[in-house]
C-alpha cells in the first residue's frame, strides 16, 4: 500500500502542506482539546455526526494555533 502511494503521488503542492512543521505539535497538545470540546459539546442537542464534525474541526483550528504560539517561545522550537 505504501509503495502505491509513493508512486502516484501527486507532485505540486497540498492543502495540507504548511501543516507539517506543526504536525508533531499538534499530535502532542490535541488530547487535551478533544476532551474539552468533547466535554463541551456533551450538553449540545444536536446528532453524534455534527458534534464529530464540529469536534474535529475545531481540534485541529485550536491545535495548530496553540503549536504555532508555542513555537514563538524561545527554545521549544527544539521540542515541536
Amino acid at each position: 500500500v505504501l509503495g502505491y502511494f509513493l508512486r502516484f503521488k501527486r507532485s505540486g503542492s497540498s492543502i495540507l502542506d504548511p501543516m507539517q512543521a506543526d504536525a508533531y505539535g499538534m499530535f502532542l497538545v490535541h488530547y487535551p482539546i478533544v476532551l474539552w470540546l468533547q466535554y463541551w459539546l456533551f450538553d449540545f442537542d444536536l446528532p453524534a455526526i455534527v458534534k464529530a464534525v464540529v469536534a474535529f474541526v475545531l481540534t485541529v483550528a485550536l491545535s495548530w494555533a496553540s503549536t504555532a504560539a508555542l513555537r514563538r517561545i524561545p527554545g521549544v522550537t527544539r521540542v515541536l
